[in-house]
């Protein structure tokens, strides 16, 4: 008669094998997942909040374009929408060869206005991007009203690593 004896010394007999092979387990997907980081993806999405820079502005607005700078270009033709025009082409040359991060799909743009409105831009932009390294430069006139120039990077799903290199 086997009994209750037989039940429990059966149920040891294969807790401890159970117990072992679940330790042996954990013990390899703890090492594979904490240890090496397999786990961890290299593309982890960052919050464009958490970059910001103004120096690409600040070097934009004092590259020479002719005889004067970018920025003394666009106040000497403020009124001229057709000499604004003129300027759009070198500008837009300007604003390409800024770098960019290698494989995305990404777009540096820039826009000019003075009292909200928009007097030209430089526009490119993807689906579901964020803005990156947002910065803009107030610059007073002479009728007393400010014209604004603002610098970002419209890049869709950028990590850390992609923007380290800008």
């Amino acid at each position: 008669m086997l009994g209750k004896k037989g039940a429990d010394f059966g149920m040891g007999l294969t807790m401890i094998p159970s117990i072992i092979i679940l330790i042996i387990i954990l013990t390899f997907y703890f090492f594979l997942f904490i240890i090496l980081g397999f786990g961890k993806s290299p593309d982890l999405i960052i919050k464009a909040d958490s970059y910001s820079d103004s120096s690409k502005i600040l070097v934009l607005v004092n590259v020479p374009i002719g005889e004067s700078t970018l920025s003394e270009s666009i106040i000497n033709n403020i009124d001229d929408k057709e000499q604004l025009k003129k300027l759009e082409p070198e500008i837009n040359s300007i604003i390409k060869s800024l770098p960019v991060p290698i494989r995305k799909n990404a777009f540096w743009n820039f826009i000019v206005s003075r009292n909200d409105e928009e007097l030209f831009s430089i526009r490119e932009s993807t689906i579901a991007s964020s803005d990156y390294y947002r910065q803009s430069i107030n610059i007073p006139l002479k009728d007393k009203s400010l014209l604004n120039m603002e610098l970002y990077l419209d890049c869709n799903s950028c990590t850390e690593e992609d923007l380290a290199v800008i």
